[in-house]
């Protein structure tokens, strides 16, 4: 294992109060959020992971003022759980989150004295996007109005004020390994770059 994993754990600074990571994965769907974040999940160790579709699985999806703030509330309900277990050192999100205030709201509900929150957003090139959603589409795990819907939202992401990963040409596993590897930096930038109210750890 590499040692980049161990050294991003929570924990790997040396603080005198103990702290839990929680890591914020954001970007456009069909850019490999899920399965960095699996990839994270098994590598960080100790760990639990949310993904915010499966907190609005709904048939048909409605998109409403009150789906979106039943969503959000059973998110952070589901996050704050996962914070309060003692056998959980690193809890990991990952969602669309095409809006920054989206992200703010949250943590706004998360925010701790004993969490060390990252934000990071995975980007791509419209031609990498196209070439994973329609690998999705073939295989039958997305429908096809998801590609036109995820590169109309790409552009919104490279205004995002965190860290962002370019994954247009590494696999999620590597993706990940950069993830671990920010965590694990002690060097400014490392962790997240909150609006106001938010600050980096």
């Amino acid at each position: 294992m590499p040692v980049v994993w161990a050294m991003a754990r929570a924990g790997g600074h040396r603080r005198a109060k103990p702290v839990k990571n929680l890591i914020f994965v954001n970007g456009p769907m069909g850019v490999g959020k899920s399965t960095t974040c699996e990839v994270l999940l098994d590598g960080l160790g100790a760990a639990a992971y949310l993904d915010g579709d499966w907190c609005w699985m709904m048939r048909p999806w409605v998109v409403n003022d009150r789906t979106i703030s039943m969503v959000e509330r059973n998110i952070v309900h589901m996050l704050s759980e996962y914070i309060s277990l003692p056998d959980v050192n690193n809890v990991i999100f990952g969602w669309v989150m095409h809006r920054a205030d989206i992200v703010d709201r949250l943590l706004s509900e998360l925010r701790r004295d004993d969490l060390r929150i990252s934000v990071f957003t995975l980007i791509c090139s419209p031609d990498a996007l196209r070439r994973r959603i329609g690998l999705d589409i073939k295989a039958g795990k997305r429908a096809e109005d998801n590609l036109q819907r995820s590169l109309e939202r790409l552009p919104l992401y490279a205004d995002m004020p965190w860290p962002k990963i370019d994954v247009s040409t590494i696999t999620a596993e590597q993706a990940a390994l950069e993830i671990a590897r920010r965590l694990s930096s002690s060097a400014p930038g490392a962790h997240a770059q909150m609006p106001a109210p938010f600050s980096a750890c």
